[in-house]
């Protein structure tokens, strides 16, 4: 089993805690086409100068600039964005 090390502490249950509201999410959209993909994202932390980011069980973890890339670069399908905003909104209460 693969763990996450956070300043020297077991950060596992972050990966379980994003793995679980990954899974909500896909549950609640229940579109094959919506890419969705668990990340943590983690601030002010000290990354290697070449490569750094890294993946736990299927979770990515990143550093703010990493992600947004990620996010604007990757190839996606197209879906209907107010529908999935539809679908979120009805399967999750406001906290």
């Amino acid at each position: 089993m693969e763990s996450l090390r956070v300043g020297g502490r077991d950060g596992t249950k972050l990966v379980d805690g994003v793995k679980s509201q990954v899974d909500r999410v896909r549950e609640a959209l229940a579109h094959d086409t919506i890419p969705i993909t668990g990340v943590l994202c983690f601030l002010e932390a000290d990354w290697p100068l070449l490569g750094g980011s890294f993946t736990v069980d299927d979770v990515h973890v990143v550093w703010p600039r990493l992600l947004v890339k990620r996010m604007t670069e990757a190839p996606g399908a197209a879906f209907d964005v107010s529908e999935a905003h539809a679908c979120r909104a009805e399967a999750f209460s406001v906290a």
